[in-house]
């Protein structure tokens, strides 16, 4: 992170798991806002990134590959970006000030939805996908938070113990203008 003259600019580099037909095709053409609107995302519609984590990115990349059909022949590749946001165009809702946005956000759908005799209501996934992409994108580009992941460190007792679950930042990026082109990688590890 650094201070600009407008405020802190938040630099950090963030890992895409996929396979590598489509991470070269990425790497070459650049990167595309997805065309498919899913209702389910974590953080709306967007690009999705694990920050600083090039090693979860592969295991969701192999996860994917196994699960899915017509990719199965394919193997896995990390792509790495470097992001660079203004603090004002960043929401991490890991922070305080960042679940206060949203709490503002949901405060005014709220009202919204009560006027017209509406009620919000779905599974944590839909309902959160959906206040999201109703966040203004020219509001913010870039949305942040820390999810708990099931892995294989589960069944480790001392973890348990000392409460260290295996998290996961996931950064959801919404205008691609944060990310430099040039920076858009296969990395090898």
């Amino acid at each position: 992170m650094t201070l600009h003259s407008n405020g802190l600019i938040y630099k950090f580099h963030v890992f895409h798991g996929t396979d590598h037909q489509s991470a070269a095709s990425i790497c070459n053409k650049g990167l595309n806002l997805p065309c498919k609107i899913r209702k389910d995302h974590y953080l709306g519609q967007g690009v999705y990134f694990f920050r600083e984590d090039w090693l979860q990115a592969k295991v969701w990349a192999i996860i994917k590959i196994k699960q899915t059909e017509w990719l199965k022949d394919r193997k896995p590749c990390i792509i790495m970006a470097y992001l660079r946001v203004p603090e004002e165009k960043f929401l991490n809702l890991d922070t305080r000030w960042g679940l206060e946005k949203l709490t503002q956000h949901i405060a005014r759908i709220q009202e919204a939805a009560e006027k017209e005799g509406k009620i919000i209501q779905g599974t944590p996934k839909l309902i959160r996908c959906f206040i999201m992409d109703l966040l203004p994108k020219s509001r913010f580009y870039v949305i942040q938070r820390t999810f708990s992941v099931h892995s294989r460190y589960d069944n480790i007792d001392l973890l348990n113990k000392m409460e260290l679950p295996l998290l996961s930042v996931q950064v959801c990026v919404r205008d691609l203008s944060v990310i430099k082109p040039q920076s858009v990688t296969i990395y090898k590890d």
